[in-house]
């Protein structure tokens, strides 16, 4: 019997594409872009699990979670959010088995959610404890798509330093379509990062579906909040390619640096790619 998910969130083009997303993966799904329309979709019978934004336009997020855990406590709870500093203790004072940070690899999505509805007992470590635990290190091939050395070499500052970043990465950098055809043939490659701008000039999404060495996972950068959605509407194709539904800023701050660093480090976990250390 498929397994039930509703969709919480108030962005329609992220929602819907998740949809389709866990359509294609055999499981049922639900959407609901307010939190009333969550309230009235959570009567429903046989849903299993709730993917729940916590920053929406009536309801709050964090309501959400609590009437789920009174109410309907054989629900899986996965807290997807851009803001978890900001609601981390309340989530943590009302629970859920799996909290996610925007923006996040769909590959990494779908392991939580895999993880989190799998009956079967796992004797290892949670993924999403997996995360924080201080003694694992990631541990991946990156590949930066940039357009100069100007614009990678901040990255290659923060992502060689292992306390900063919680990882121990090989670091490579291409500037030109020859560069990137060159690197992608090497299976050391394991992540790709792309400027979003680069990855539609080269039409990447083609060369890494016909790749006989293509990467594990793709992480797109670059757009602002407020082109996002527009962009992505009009390249639906790149959103599909296991990268990010909510980019990161093009300006390189210190916060979104350790931002970027997140995701890389969750999504190479994700891959099984980490060691751990004493």
């Amino acid at each position: 019997m498929k397994k039930k998910i509703l969709i919480v969130d108030d962005e329609k083009d992220i929602t819907l594409t998740l949809k389709e997303l866990f359509l294609s993966k055999g499981y049922d799904a639900l959407v609901a872009f307010t939190g009333k329309e969550a309230e009235r979709l959570l009567n429903q019978k046989g849903l299993d699990l709730i993917l729940l934004d916590i920053q929406m336009p009536d309801i709050n997020g964090v309501e959400i979670l609590r009437q789920v855990k009174k109410k309907f406590p054989e629900i899986k709870t996965v807290v997807l959010t851009g803001f978890l500093e900001e609601y981390k203790s309340d989530i943590e004072k009302i629970g859920c088995d799996a909290i996610l940070n925007k923006p996040f690899s769909i590959k990494t999505l779908i392991k939580i959610v895999d993880s989190t509805l799998s009956e079967k007992k796992d004797d290892g470590e949670p993924f999403s404890t997996l995360i924080d635990n201080v003694k694992i290190l990631a541990k991946a091939g990156l590949l930066f798509i940039e357009p100069n050395e100007i614009m990678y070499s901040p990255k290659f500052a923060y992502f060689r330093n292992p306390k900063r970043c919680k990882g121990e990465y090989l670091l490579k950098a291409a500037y030109t379509e020859e560069d990137i055809l060159k690197e992608l043939k090497d299976p050391k490659t394991d992540i790709v990062l792309s400027n979003i701008n680069m990855f539609r000039l080269y039409k990447l999404a083609d060369k890494f579906n016909k790749s006989s060495n293509p990467p594990k996972d793709v992480i797109l950068y670059g757009l602002s909040s407020s082109t996002r959605s527009k962009d992505l509407d009009k390249a639906k194709g790149v959103s599909f390619i296991d990268g990010l539904f909510d980019p990161v800023t093009a300006i390189v701050l210190p916060e979104e640096m350790d931002k970027l660093g997140k995701i890389v480090r969750a999504t190479a976990i994700a891959h099984n790619l980490y060691i751990k250390v004493d």
